[in-house]
């Protein structure tokens, strides 16, 4: 049995006999499995190429990655095995890495009670990196600000007198002096 090889960043209009091309000029391609979405049935950008032996597979992968394949260049790797996914970066999204069991900051309560140790994990404090010391505003800065409300208020004002206008009263004996 053959490897099976991870076909990225082709494009969407790409067909099965433009993604088989290039791996049929290295060896025999036993199968490929164009992946498609479920909801919109359009072909997702990726696809599973089977080469017959492993000896072929690797000749692929160098002779085919960074290729280009309806137009792309596309990216030829071994495929992984459908449950492994790499592993967490700490500190990426996700919220990073914590250690596993009751020590400082991990995830594992066996009381109910609140986590033992400060929170983050690794017994490291929780810092704030957006904020800098606290400092006072500079003079011009506060001038700016101060400019700044100022206009906000002149344009809600102005807002509000253009949704409600004052009507001016007439004056009755006005009207009687005109001739």
């Amino acid at each position: 049995m053959g490897k099976r090889l991870f076909v990225g960043n082709l494009p969407y209009e790409a067909t099965e006999a433009q993604i088989r091309e290039p791996f049929a000029a290295v060896g025999k391609v036993a199968s490929v499995r164009m992946i498609i979405d479920r909801e919109t049935g359009k072909f997702k950008g990726f696809a599973f190429v089977e080469m017959s032996s492993d000896a072929e597979a690797t000749a692929a992968i160098t002779q085919c990655n960074n290729k280009e394949i309806a137009g792309r260049r596309c990216i030829v790797s071994e495929a992984r095995p459908m449950g492994e996914k790499p592993a967490p970066r700490p500190g990426g999204p996700g919220g990073g890495f914590r250690p596993a069991g009751g020590g400082p900051g991990g995830g594992f309560r066996p009381s109910g009670g609140p986590p033992s140790g400060p929170p983050g994990g690794f017994g490291a404090p929780q810092r704030d990196f957006n904020r800098g010391p606290k400092r006072g505003k500079a003079e011009w800065e506060k001038k700016r600000d101060e400019r700044e409300r100022e206009s906000r208020e002149k344009k809600r004002v102005a807002e509000k007198e253009r949704r409600n206008p004052k009507y001016e009263e007439i004056d009755a004996d006005a009207e009687d002096d005109v001739i």
